[in-house]
């Protein structure tokens, strides 16, 4: 019993400290609906210009440490103007994937949607947005 404790703490303390193998920053245009799943579980369709083609992105909505931001909303946009993104996310190492920042800019708070959430066994929802 100690050994499995002694390995889990050895787990969750080295996850506490993952570095990614890989850095990627990058600006998302033309996102034309946000999905908000649940805590900081976001997702953002994406109508790439010239084209009638919807793409979803999903972040995810682990931190790669404790003073990463997170997601963040700001409600900056003009309304003629099309939502973007810009985020910082790692790729790599004990978790795959990690979120520095995703910082999302809309219109204004009615362009969050809810979003679909699973966790197996666990239950599957849907994130209902509050107006």
């Amino acid at each position: 019993m100690r050994y499995l404790l002694a390995l889990g703490t050895a787990i969750l303390f080295i996850g506490c400290f993952f570095q990614p193998e890989r850095i990627e920053e990058e600006k998302i245009d033309n996102v034309v609906r946000v999905f908000w799943h649940e805590g900081n579980n976001f997702s953002v369709m994406v109508k790439p210009s010239g084209t009638n083609r919807l793409k979803l992105i999903r972040f995810p909505e682990y931190h790669c440490d404790t003073d990463a931001p997170g997601v963040r909303i700001f409600t900056d946009v003009e309304s003629d103007k099309p939502m973007w993104v810009s985020s910082k996310v790692g790729f790599g190492g004990s978790v795959n994937w990690c979120v520095y920042f995703v910082d999302i800019h809309i219109h204004s708070e009615k362009d969050v949607d809810g979003g679909g959430w699973n966790h197996g066994k666990f239950g599957s929802g849907q994130t209902s947005v509050i107006q």
